[in-house]
């Protein structure tokens, strides 16, 4: 049996023991301590949002840029986290911790002639400070919504009413240019018009070869032919080329190019759209209907 041991060797395991408890205690305490402080930091950031910088949004952003508004001025809400990162018509309206980059915060402080917000008063100094803090803390913002609103009605009827083909039809009046040989009616006047406010000068009188093309081309497809040639240069009256016009309008040519796009919007194709086409004689039976329907 081995001798129980001695008071001295008690007290020294003890010693060691206490030891090593201290010091694992000094090891912990520091990041206990870091811990509490982040908990701390976060929470303030938290209040500082809620309590301080969401309420001044709502009381002076929020009418002209937020989902809820009828319509948003320069594509820019504040009501999320996402919709001022992304920003509107300029960029991002803030950048976190920098405030001298944030355009919010440019516009709160009015030190732009072109850009101030709100635009019927200032903010006080205390909201600006506010503000100013936030975004120099690191713009702290738990709201998670879509980035952008969708556009509401009222902005969509105002938009539309821009459109030039959905004002109502006037009466315009026809520029006053200087007359040559290119000026052959009030389109052309027009044209001239434009272009002499440009700085440009029309191209010369085209040829009748090369005007006899360019419609043919344009309108069927199909070069002309040489008889077609023949008869249009030699051609003297001067509704000439009006009558081309008509003859190309009225040709088989003319509906078979543009009814192809139609075909291809449709996405006609010779096939049943299986793994197995249909016999040759009921594809040739499919493609007769479809010219039929060209022609009409």
């Amino acid at each position: 049996m081995l001798p129980p041991p001695s008071t001295n060797y008690c007290s020294l395991q003890f010693a060691w023991r206490f030891a090593a408890l201290f010091a694992m205690a000094l090891l912990i305490s520091p990041f206990k301590v870091i811990a509490d402080d982040q908990s701390l930091t976060e929470s303030a950031v938290r209040m500082q949002f809620s309590e301080s910088v969401l309420p001044l949004l709502k009381k002076h952003c929020y009418e002209c840029h937020s989902h809820g508004a009828d319509s948003t001025e320069g594509g820019l809400v504040l009501d999320s986290r996402a919709g001022w990162e992304i920003g509107g018509d300029s960029g991002p309206a803030i950048v976190p911790d920098s405030p001298g980059k944030s355009l919010l915060l440019k516009a709160v402080e009015y030190s732009d002639a072109e850009l101030q917000m709100p635009p019927d008063s200032k903010l006080s100094a205390s909201e600006i400070v506010i503000l100013k803090q936030w975004i120099v803390d690191g713009a702290f913002d738990p709201r998670i919504t879509e980035s952008r609103p969708s556009k509401s009605p009222t902005e969509l009827v105002r938009k539309s009413e821009e459109l030039w083909s959905l004002k109502p039809v006037g009466e315009a009046r026809v520029p006053t240019v200087a007359d040559d040989e290119s000026i052959r009616n009030d389109v052309d006047r027009f044209i001239t018009a434009k272009l002499t406010q440009q700085g440009l000068t029309p191209n010369p009188v085209a040829h009748r070869y090369a005007l006899l093309r360019r419609a043919t081309f344009d309108l069927t497809g199909l070069p002309p032919t040489l008889e077609e040639i023949d008869a249009f240069i030699s051609d003297d009256r001067p509704d000439a080329y009006r009558r081309l016009i008509d003859r190309l309008f009225e040709s088989p040519h003319y509906g078979e190019r543009w009814g192809r796009h139609w075909l291809d919007l449709a996405r006609y194709s010779d096939s049943n759209g299986g793994d197995i086409n249909l016999c040759a004689c009921e594809c040739l039976e499919v493609s007769r209907l479809c010219h039929q329907g060209i022609q009409r």
